[in-house]
């Protein structure tokens, strides 16, 4: 299944609601892919900030927060997603175009350029990070669950 972009992404997920097929795309043994408002609204929780700085419900196949088009030299923006960081006490995948985050089964991978904000602190993703933010249950069934660490 693919979820392609569009604008607000919130009009996407409303869509999938509307159309009563959000319990069919997550419950299917199917990949997913999902590009712009599709990766945000693959995830837990989605984040257009030009929409609202709070976040809204998305398909939930992953227990994260995405924030898409992220350029980490954005200053003003990584100042934002910092403040909504701790406002809501969320932690954010921000992510550059062209990276992605892999969940399969157990596992959990990245590729490209992503930061994660938590607490007011941004940090680059890495496998380390990955690993102690992301709790898969023994099931494999997703989605995970966010552990809090210090060491970001």
């Amino acid at each position: 299944m693919h979820l392609s972009d569009g604008r607000p992404w919130v009009r996407q997920f409303q869509l999938i609601r509307d159309k009563d097929i959000w319990d069919g795309i997550r419950k299917s043994a199917a990949a997913v892919l999902g590009v712009s408002a599709g990766a945000g609204n693959m995830a837990k929780r989605a984040l257009d900030i030009w929409e609202s700085h709070v976040p809204y419900e998305g398909l939930g196949l992953a227990d994260i927060t995405i924030k898409a088009h992220v350029a980490q030299e954005n200053r003003e923006l990584l100042q934002i997603l910092s403040q909504i960081s701790m406002e809501q006490n969320l932690p954010i995948c921000a992510m550059e175009d062209e990276s992605a985050i892999f969940v399969k089964e157990k596992e959990v991978t990245y590729l490209g350029r992503i930061l994660l904000i938590s607490n007011g602190n941004v940090c680059p993703m890495s496998r380390k990070v990955l690993e102690q933010m992301w709790v898969v249950g023994d099931s494999g069934e997703m989605p995970g669950a966010w552990e809090h660490s210090s060491d970001w």
